[in-house]
């Protein structure tokens, strides 16, 4: 046992000072652990490749395709400049097939279909554009193919976004992959379908269009395409097939992978799907879903354009892309079916790739459970300690436990200060923030708490800062392991529980090498920390690691939630992350001197509080927007014979993160086209001169309660509570109705035929009477309502003509109810429709052009034309 030697200058504590050295050194292993894994490779110029080069990608020749692909508008379906760049998408792979070695097949598919995505998703004239590069497996004279290996991505984009990242740079590496592989001389074992589908954004509907292509059927496995962010490495976050994830990790020399992605995906802690949801649940394809996920401020923004994409982005994702492609073609064990993967994998530091099965992940972790227990009884055994090791040891653990505690009060603090200020997501743009904001004031209160926990047990104990560090970090390892064996208790946590094990495992065999040193050598406070820095620096590279991705990943999506206070989400996540990095050398801060440790904590304190009052704008980066929702819209209600009862119309400013309903309050109140309700404008207003009172803006509240979907336009089932209204003119008319067809009733079931006339985007909600049921609509699929109103069922139909088209033809709807015969001859249903035009600035008011034109220029506004139009039959 070492016991307390005060006059013995080997035992000395380090002076405090040096710990702002400490938190320094950290910072800058954070810094270095996120450049290693954006490290991104030289690109490669088509000159420095051979003629008949098939394995080597070019970032070159893939921008030029990027340049084709994207042009220079949004590509959004059933707009005309979506059907013109999918005809020279078409042209770019026949052009390909044309100087190709192997045979080269290519489609302009148009289809119509729908599925159940949470309501019916109904769609016609979709178009995909598909190349297959003839494999082995061949053609059959019935127009399916042998097995292939299918590569998609979607060339589609939203509103007001170029979608260069997302998802035109994938589509590049694609196009460029089937350019290069179309240089081999020998065929592949397996075919390989290039698919670039036409509509991912609105519902995924273009992937399952090809789903009826007959090449579909010969599809064995899925390299899924796309992105939510921009730049830095692509990773695989999804699995349906652990040969095509051993491939990856075999073909990749910089694998990016985390099984976590796969866990926060299916429990919809991120809201959002891919085209791999409908190839996994639709068309029983199994493979790997690949995404960019940084830069998540510029995903769906006008600011994904290709100039912002950084050089090498393409030809890493190329270097991946490429061989991985060539190994699955080439891999015959993939046309052996097998059950659905439940691959635990992670990368770390995207250097090498670690796979398990769930069972033998179970299998490992309570191995590593088992080396935690066995770690912190170690000391018993080396340092011959019993009673009073476990006494404090015990303690040591409060201790651990009050630090986590003191440092999560004090963000919590924190951040209440930043939102009673308003000093709210400031981080959007500035990732560098949270360390100030957020893991300092944790670190700065975590080691005041354990000093002042050390303080009172050292006066209780003979053990030297050594042991007590020693001890400290024992219950530190204790804690993880009753972590990691209470999460493989519960099976739904199988895919993430790597999360603990793999510190927990790297801590465990790095405090063996550290206390074996300890008590064989005579180490003074200097040397020990040191000693406990090298041994624990792989565990804190892994937590740094995954906590830098995680919150790069999370705080772009916290701030479009359209949550009030996404800075309490942000806390969270960084409390999580930052007790997550800090568990990895918790206890280190014992071999510190406590003489004038309160000044140099109060000197960080106080750095952090200036630098959280620094006034700095959330949109101060020309590449930083607001996003913005907006639909110029009338709202028009019906009676039975068609006649108009009310009429309203205006824009609402739909509520998407916590701050743009009030920035467009403040930008309106601010420009001369508002008046106060008591001035009187009308002698001196110019002609066609937009005016906004005050009573022509409302917050939507009351009639969100009262009326279905607010009695306003949906595009897909959304609410617009707490959504701003601005009462102005209508949009420019375009021709939207429901006719009725037929209606005849037998016995107690009436069927209803409907013609409706709309516009490439419209939402059908379909609402019946009290008492009256929906028993048969068009679909295969079991009725399903969306959601219930007044304790009556609504369902809605999303209806979308994908092609552009200058004349829409009528979609047709019959409907069969159940209807008490008493009620036959009354009202048995509401239904509405709600048409939409998107992106088509043509046809914007001058009216509206004014409210736009006082929008601050860092609000990315995406436009909808809307109409709703209220029927009862």
């Amino acid at each position: 046992m070492k016991q307390k030697t005060e006059d013995d200058p080997s035992r000395r504590n380090i002076p405090s000072p040096f710990l702002v050295l400490l938190l320094g050194f950290f910072m800058l292993v954070a810094f270095v652990t996120t450049a290693i894994e954006d490290e991104l490779p030289r690109p490669i110029k088509e000159q420095e490749i051979g003629i008949n080069d098939s394995n080597t990608f070019s970032e070159e020749s893939a921008n030029k395709y990027l340049q084709i692909i994207l042009g220079d508008h949004p590509r959004v379906f059933g707009l005309e400049y979506h059907y013109i760049k999918t005809r020279d998408l078409k042209e770019l792979f026949d052009s390909i097939a044309q100087k190709s070695i192997l045979p080269i097949h290519t489609d302009w598919q148009f289809v119509d279909g729908y599925f159940m995505f949470g309501s019916p998703s109904v769609y016609r004239n979709l178009s995909n554009v598909v190349a297959v590069l003839e494999g082995e497996s061949g053609f059959y004279s019935n127009g399916t193919i042998g097995t292939s290996i299918l590569v998609n991505c979607h060339h589609d984009s939203v509103p007001f976004a170029i979608g260069a990242s997302d998802d035109g740079l994938f589509c590049a590496a694609m196009v460029e992959t089937l350019e290069k592989l179309s240089r081999r001389t020998t065929k592949l074992k397996h075919n390989i379908i290039f698919l670039s589908n036409g509509a991912e954004e609105m519902g995924l509907q273009g992937s399952h269009g090809f789903l009826s292509h007959p090449w579909s059927k010969g599809a064995i496995a899925v390299v899924n395409l796309d992105a939510a962010g921009m730049n830095g490495r692509p990773n695989l976050f999804q699995v349906t097939d652990s040969r095509v994830l051993e491939a990856f990790r075999r073909t990749t020399s910089r694998p990016m992978a985390q099984s976590l992605g796969e866990f926060l995906f299916s429990n919809r802690i991120i809201p959002s799907d891919t085209d791999f949801r409908i190839w996994r649940d639709f068309g029983d394809i199994m493979g790997v879903d690949i995404a960019f996920v940084q830069w998540g401020h510029i995903y769906h923004t006008r600011n994904d354009r290709p100039e912002l994409i950084n050089d090498g982005v393409m030809q890493n994702a190329g270097n991946m892309l490429l061989p991985l492609v060539r190994d699955l073609a080439d891999y015959e064990g993939l046309v052996n079916r097998v059950p659905r993967s439940t691959a635990v994998y992670f990368d770390y530091m995207g250097w090498f790739l670690i796979t398990f099965t769930r069972s033998a992940a179970l299998a490992v972790d309570i191995i590593v459970v088992l080396l935690g227990f066995t770690t912190v009884a170690y000391p018993i055994w080396l340092f011959g300690l019993t009673y009073s090791y476990l006494r404090e040891l015990m303690w040591s653990l409060v201790g651990r436990l009050l630090c986590i505690a003191s440092g999560a009060a004090v963000i919590a603090i924190f951040s209440s200060i930043m939102i009673a200020t308003t000093i709210q997501m400031r981080y959007l743009s500035a990732y560098w923030l949270i360390a100030p904001l957020y893991w300092l004031p944790y670190v700065i209160a975590s080691v005041t708490a354990a000093h002042l926990f050390d303080f009172w047990r050292s006066k209780k104990t003979d053990l030297d800062s050594s042991m007590r560090t020693i001890q400290a970090m024992a219950a530190t390892r204790f804690i993880l392991s009753v972590l990691l064996f209470v999460l493989c208790c519960f099976p739904i946590f199988f895919n993430v529980r790597y999360l603990i094990g793999t510190p927990l495992f790297l801590m465990s065999v790095g405090s063996i090498v550290s206390m074996s040193v300890v008590r064989y050598s005579k180490v003074n406070a200097w040397q020990h920390l040191l000693l406990e820095v090298i041994v624990h620096i792989p565990a804190t590279l892994f937590t740094l690691s995954l906590g830098t991705r995680l919150l790069a990943l999370m705080i772009p999506i916290t701030g479009r939630s359209a949550s009030d206070s996404p800075d309490v989400l942000v806390t969270i996540a960084s409390v999580a992350v930052t007790v997550y990095v800090v568990f990895t050398v918790s206890g280190i801060e014992l071999l510190f001197s406590r003489k004038w440790m309160w000044i140099v904590l109060s000197g960080i304190s106080v750095v952090c509080i200036i630098i959280m009052f620094i006034p700095m704008n959330p949109y101060r980066d020309v590449n930083t927007t607001q996003r913005h929702t907006w639909f110029h819209s009338q709202v028009t209600t019906y009676d039975q014979n068609f006649t108009v009862l009310n009429s309203s119309s205006g824009v609402i400013l739909a509520k998407t993160d916590a701050n743009n309903i009030h920035d467009a309050l403040k930008a309106i109140r601010n420009s001369d086209i508002y008046i106060r309700d008591d001035e009187s404008h009308e002698s001196d207003n110019p002609l066609n001169k937009l005016q906004i009172r005050e009573t022509d803006l409302r917050i939507l509240q009351e009639e969100c309660q009262d009326y279905l979907y607010c009695n306003l336009p949906i595009f897909g089932p959304r609410s617009y509570t707490n959504s701003l209204f601005v009462s102005m003119g209508p949009p420019a008319h375009f021709d939207h109705s429901i006719q009725l067809l037929n209606r005849s009733c037998t016995a107690d079931v009436c069927k209803l035929s409907f013609e409706i006339h709309g516009t490439a985007h419209n939402t059908i909600t379909i609402w019946p009477r009290e008492n009256i049921t929906l028993i048969d609509w068009p679909f295969k699929n079991s009725i399903r309502s969306t959601f219930r109103m007044q304790g009556r069922p609504v369902y809605n139909i999303r209806q979308n003509t994908n092609t552009y088209s200058a004349v829409f033809p009528p979609y047709e709807l019959t409907l069969d109810f159940r209807v008490p015969e008493m009620k036959q001859a009354d009202i048995i249903l509401d239904i509405s429709l709600n048409a939409h035009k998107i992106n088509h600035p043509e046809d914007f008011t001058d009216h509206y052009k004014q409210l736009l034109e006082v929008m601050p220029e860092y609000m990315n506004i995406a436009t909808f034309l809307s109409f709703r139009s209220n029927y009862v039959f």
